[in-house]
């Protein structure tokens, strides 16, 4: 059953991964209208969102390991929301 756990808590992070890049090329498009700065930005977005997996398969192994690292999901998340709010 532990195993299910560790599964569901990995599509939980893929999915919240994904949002906020679905996000961020919607802002993309609402916001940016040079096609140069349009180019940097989706950069952007692909680096964000390649940060939040390494982030979130990093704490994952973690836990997978038994570690006790005392470190919850939303810190992780509001880490990331202000690293994306100091972004754009």
């Amino acid at each position: 059953m532990l195993v299910w756990f560790y599964v569901d808590l990995a599509f939980e992070m893929w999915v919240s991964c994904v949002t906020e890049l679905i996000v961020c090329v919607l802002l993309d498009f609402l916001l940016v209208d040079s096609p140069l700065s349009s180019c940097c930005f989706s950069f952007g977005c692909l680096s964000l969102f390649v940060g939040c997996l390494s982030l979130d398969v990093f704490l994952w192994f973690l836990w997978c390991l038994g570690s006790d690292f005392p470190v919850s999901l939303l810190f992780f998340d509001l880490f990331r929301f202000a690293v994306y709010v100091g972004l754009v």
